[in-house]
């Protein structure tokens, strides 16, 4: 499934609103059998602002997650800005595999090292951070990468414990 973010007023997309992905979990848990200790995030672009979101929202959820081409922006998002001291240190609990393309010019990848380096500062025990060379924001080739998965599925939850 690949949730999109709703249009606001103007018609343009809004930002990402945790509690419409909440609905959108509990419904997939409801109606698909799953391993809930097993339970993965990725995002591409605003996916992967989204994917951290909503992961700082509900890190319980969540075994590992992998942004692309997502990060902070110099304000951070209007849901993280206000409080960005405590969105990373619930964001530094789980494990996390940054991805940027270190020639983008939609998303700096200033904002993605950004995110890196207070998730390190928040004592975040397993962030990764891959820059992808010579690569722009049309990075979703890498999301093919069998480790990206591997990487995920060494991850699982049993209760708070992430394992």
């Amino acid at each position: 499934m690949v949730p999109q973010c709703s249009p606001d007023k103007s018609g343009k997309k809004d930002e990402w609103q945790a509690g419409g992905l909440d609905l959108l979990f509990t419904q997939l848990k409801r109606e698909q059998c799953s391993d809930h200790s097993r339970g993965y995030l990725i995002g591409y672009r605003m996916g992967g602002y989204g994917t951290c979101l909503w992961a700082a929202a509900h890190p319980e959820l969540f075994a590992a997650i992998e942004p692309h081409a997502g990060g902070l922006g110099a304000d951070a998002p209007k849901a993280v800005a206000p409080d960005i001291a405590n969105w990373a240190k619930r964001l530094a609990l789980l494990p996390i595999w940054i991805f940027h393309g270190d020639k983008d010019d939609v998303v700096p990848i200033e904002r993605s090292q950004r995110m890196n380096g207070l998730l390190e500062a928040a004592g975040a025990r397993d962030v990764r951070f891959t820059m992808i060379l010579g690569k722009g924001h049309g990075i979703t080739d890498n999301m093919l990468n069998p480790e990206l998965y591997a990487w995920l599925l060494r991850h699982r939850r049993d209760g708070d414990k992430i394992f």
